[in-house]
């Protein structure tokens, strides 16, 4: 990965949209903070989907790299950094910051939430598996203190997934419209698009990425994380293909 992209993908812009997301989590939860007596599982599930948290993801996911090529494209640096790395070299890396600094922002702020969670609240694994266990939503993902380690660590990882593919929806879109503001919005246009989608049809409820991005599809854990490792796996390797096609022409004849 190129130096500039490294900031890009690891710089101060992931942080600040870490940051944001926890916000927003820690705002959806602000009338529950008196009551310690709940674990911290159950306010969890309440947190990731409500208020502006599923709607701003793909936002806070687009921040750090989405626009790092309409912004060499537009200033110019793009031409000379090509001439330095080449232009496979290049475009690699680009995508490598997206995809790095896209996943990284929505799952470093989750988990430092989940790490404020379980200081506020119970860590109960027993309850966890009573209330969400075997016949629940989450399946066989609580079988002791592993199995409730592994969910928090399966829905971080769909996270880190979600939010790679908004970034890379973003870079690819700014390879045939380099505009810096169109860019970092489009996850958001993106993302309606998709809910109304799933408003008129009867696709099923691990197609509809909003829930997929927050494992409430009503899927059991191992069918939900499998599910959202194919759907966001395939539409990442879509995006990047996309980009890499139209970024070397646009950069040919640059």
């Amino acid at each position: 990965m190129l130096a500039h992209d490294r900031r890009h993908a690891f710089g101060p812009w992931v942080f600040a949209a870490a940051a944001a997301y926890f916000l927003l989590h820690l705002y959806n939860i602000l009338y529950m903070l008196n009551e310690p007596e709940n674990p911290a599982i159950l306010i969890w599930r309440f947190s990731g989907s409500m208020g502006l948290v599923p709607d701003a993801m793909p936002l806070i996911a687009a921040l750090p790299a989405a626009a790092a090529f309409a912004v060499d494209l537009n200033s110019g640096f793009a031409v000379p950094a090509v001439l330095r790395s080449g232009t496979r070299r290049y475009l690699r890396s680009k995508l490598l910051a997206a995809c790095i600094g896209g996943g990284l922002a929505p799952f470093l702020g989750r988990l430092l939430f989940v790490g404020l969670l379980h200081v506020l609240y119970r860590g109960d694994v027993a309850m966890a598996a009573e209330m969400f266990g075997p016949e629940g939503a989450m399946g066989i993902a609580f079988i002791g203190m592993a199995g409730y380690v592994g969910y928090f660590a399966g829905v971080l990882f769909v996270q880190f997934l979600a939010g790679a593919f908004w970034a890379l929806a973003a870079l690819a879109f700014s390879a045939y419209v380099p505009n810096v503001l169109w860019t970092v919005c489009l996850p958001l246009i993106l993302h309606r698009i998709f809910l109304e989608l799933d408003a008129w049809t009867n696709l099923p409820a691990w197609l509809n990425l909003s829930l997929l991005q927050d494992s409430e599809t009503g899927l059991s854990f191992a069918p939900g994380l499998l599910a959202a490792v194919g759907v966001f796996g395939a539409l990442i390797a879509i995006s990047a293909v996309l980009f890499y096609r139209r970024g070397k022409r646009r950069l040919t004849y640059a």
